[in-house]
Parts: structure tokens; sequence; C-alpha cells
């Protein structure tokens, strides 16, 4: 209700993802949060859980950071929207992604860090390590936002570039990576039945299951469990459920079904762009799979590859407002190299790290390596 717009005193908030810091007026740092509300006064009127909220950091001692409790005096106004008629507007990028309201901050009273969760340990962690170990500043900036979710790493500049190629939707943390990783870690567990069976090995599915459900639950959590990770894993872990306890459901129904849930729970979600990278990307490959299985691995691959990234491309350029010859050209590049062999071998380096075993450098190099090529 408009009431609630205006000045609010005492509210204590969590930053629950990476700050992004931009120049104000007269060169005046601010930084773009996304808050949690913990605490209020409700007395005049209950605020929104989740906030964007824009602090000058002249008012405070450090700059936040992941996991920072904040105690704050601050107006709330509704999410403003841009004129131009080009890009998707930033109220219902704010409302698909339940941020409804901006709080404009003025004054802080406490700053904590509170880290109880592992989580947002290993991020931070995780999110240093990237930065000091490769040495190609945007490679770096785009292993973040692949492997933790951390989007503000991104430069406007290089923002811009991925737009102009029409990779945006790529770097964006969707549904669509959680399928792939889900297709790549379940053939990866069929590898060793191509050539060999132990003895009394029945063909169960089980552990390929449970393991698929783990490993694209653990990257939802380090990419920052934003929801369209959540609507990915909840539909892998229903069609590991189902494959589990020999159901015969179609992956098309259930796409469609989650879908549908997730309008009934939030019909707002329709309004981000996560939503239908998600879901219009996953049902294209959903489809041509179930068009191409004569085809020849190598050319059903590709068929498939280039369908998502038409759609894709369409995707990009209704949301972020370009779109080109040339991008249907670089996403038929760019996608295969992300999806493929950088994401793989980047969640193989990060798990490696945070198991301290060896190599983990080594596999974030080569995950590293072929990004240039796209970007330059």
């Amino acid at each position: 209700p408009t009431n609630c717009f205006g000045k609010h005193s005492n509210i204590t908030t969590e930053v629950i993802d990476f700050p992004r810091f931009y120049d104000g007026i007269d060169s005046e740092v601010i930084a773009r949060l996304a808050l949690r509300v913990l605490s209020q006064d409700t007395s005049v009127c209950p605020i929104p859980n989740k906030l964007l909220a824009y602090l000058p950091l002249a008012m405070i001692e450090k700059p936040p950071t992941l996991g920072d409790r904040l105690t704050v005096d601050g107006s709330l106004k509704a999410v403003s929207s841009q004129l131009s008629p080009q890009v998707w507007p930033d109220q219902a990028t704010a409302l698909g992604n339940q941020r409804y309201g901006v709080l404009s901050i003025q004054a802080v009273h406490n700053q904590t860090s509170a880290f109880a969760g592992v989580v947002q340990r290993s991020r931070l962690k995780i999110s240093h390590w990237i930065a000091t170990n490769v040495k190609h500043r945007d490679g770096a900036s785009l292993m973040q936002a692949l492997l933790i979710g951390r989007s503000d790493a991104l430069d406007d500049d290089l923002w811009q570039r991925l737009k102009r190629l029409g990779v945006a939707h790529v770097v964006v943390v969707s549904g669509l990576h959680v399928g792939l990783i889900a297709l790549f870690t379940w053939t990866a567990m069929s590898l060793p039945r191509w050539f060999f069976r132990l003895r009394g090995d029945d063909g169960s599915i089980a552990v390929h299951c449970v393991v698929v459900v783990i490993v694209c639950w653990g990257y939802g959590l380090m990419s920052g469990w934003q929801l369209p990770a959540q609507r990915a894993t909840l539909m892998v872990v229903a069609l590991s459920l189902a494959r589990c306890c020999g159901l015969s459901i179609r992956s098309m129904n259930l796409l469609l079904l989650i879908a549908f849930l997730t309008l009934t729970v939030d019909l707002f979600s329709a309004l981000s762009a996560s939503f239908w990278l998600s879901f219009g990307v996953t049902a294209t490959i959903l489809w041509m799979l179930s068009r191409t299985e004569s085809m020849r691995p190598v050319s059903r691959v590709f068929v498939i590859q280039s369908g998502a990234a038409v759609v894709g491309g369409i995707a990009s350029a209704f949301f972020f407002g370009e779109l080109s010859l040339a991008s249907v050209i670089t996403n038929l590049l760019a996608v295969p190299i992300i999806t493929w062999w950088s994401l793989p071998l980047g969640l193989l380096s990060v798990t490696a790290q945070l198991l301290a075993l060896p190599g983990a450098t080594w596999l974030l190099t080569f995950a590293v390596a072929p990004l240039p090529i796209f970007l330059q």
C-alpha cells in the first residue's frame, strides 16, 4: 500500500547478494544492495521482506559485503522504470525477482558481519580465489558470474559487449545452467557402464539420481540460490524422484507442471528474464531432443545447440534490447564453449578448491582459456 512509502527507522537488514558499486552525482560512490529485512518497526506499516537499497559509502565505515547486517533508517519508494522502450522495464525485473520496493538509506546505525552460513563464506572464498588466479580480467568476471552468481563482477563495459554479442543470457544464472549441469553429471555417471560393468550391476539409476540432485543443489547454493536455480533444482529433484520410482513422466509435461506451480506461487515471476530462460530455452531443448533422435550424435548436438541459441538470442533481444546477425553466430560459438567447457571445468575447479584437492588452479585456468575468443 502507498501509505507504506516514506520514512522508516531502525530497520535491521542482511545483505543477501554481492553489492554493486557505481559513481553517483559528484562522483559519490553508491552501493546497490539486495537486502532481506530481519526486523522492523511495524507500528506504521510493514514493509516488504526483500528490497533493493542504495547506500552512499560516505555514511559507512567500510564498504558492505555479502552477509553484512545493517541497521538503517531510510525512505521507501516504489521501483522506478526507465523510459527506453527497447529494454525490459526495471519495475518488471524487480517484481520478477521478488524485489517489491526501493530503500534510499539515509543513516546507518550499526554494521556487523554475521557469517553463520558456510555457503556465504564459501562464495566469498571462491570469489577471491578466482580474482587472484585468473589474470584475464574479463575472464575472471565471467567465471564469477557463472560459478557463484556474482553479476556485480561484470562491469558496464563488459555487460554492454555481452549484450552486443547477444550472449548476455548465457552468463545470467538460469534454469538452463542447472539443466545442463544435470545432463553433464548424468552423462559422466553413465560413462563407465559404456565400457564395462561390475559383477552384480543391475543397471540401477538410484546413485545417478542422488548425485545429480546433490550437484545441482550445490550449484544452486553456490550461485546464490536465486529464483531460477530454485525452480530448476525443484524440477531436477522431481524428475530424479520419478525416474528412481519407475514412474513414466515426460520431461516436457514435468516442465509445464513446474512452470504452473511457479506461477501459482508467484505470478510476478513471469516478468523476469530468468523465467523465460529457465523454461523457454529448456523447453526448446526438450522438444528438439524428441525430434532429433534419428540424427547422428554430432549433428544432433549442433542442431539442438542452434535451436537453443536462436531462442536465447530472441530472449536476449526482448529483455536486454540487443540482437544482430553477429549475435546468432556468436551464440553458436559461445554457448557450447561456456556450457560444455567453461562451466563443467569451472565447477570441478571450485569443488577441488573447496575440498583442498590438487589441480584446482589448473582446472580453473583451462576453464577460462577459451573465453577471450568471443570477447575480442
